[in-house]
């Protein structure tokens, strides 16, 4: 199975870095956190804490995810979007979850073509 994630080339995610303060996982349901995004929750237990990292099952759910403004930030910043095979996957409504010790890192590419979703 294949995840796109929005990363830096340490690895490090947009929450864990600052661009996106943790407080913007909001009560909209645009960015809700794992516990209000659908059964995610109740299934995370399959991958161990330490190994989870959270992504998107494709361009248009990171695109969902993320504003033009955040997309932008995120880009000044160093992120761009990796690719990842994986065996493990928890599917959200918004997000997936899946397990970085497994994963194989097949690319990563500009967030530019997130904006060219629709």
């Amino acid at each position: 199975m294949i995840v796109l994630r929005v990363e830096r080339i340490d690895g490090s995610g947009p929450y864990a870095g600052g661009v996106c303060p943790v407080d913007q996982w909001n009560q909209s349901g645009k960015q809700p956190p794992p516990e209000h995004d659908g059964t995610m929750y109740l299934l995370l237990r399959r991958i161990p804490i330490q190994a989870r990292r959270f992504g998107f099952r494709d361009r248009a759910q990171a695109y969902a995810w993320f504003s033009w403004r955040e997309i932008e930030q995120l880009s000044v910043h160093g992120y761009a979007l990796s690719t990842y095979a994986v065996h493990r996957i928890v599917y959200g409504l918004t997000q997936v979850c899946f397990d970085i010790t497994e994963a194989v890192l097949l690319g990563r590419e500009s967030l530019a073509p997130l904006q060219r979703v629709a």
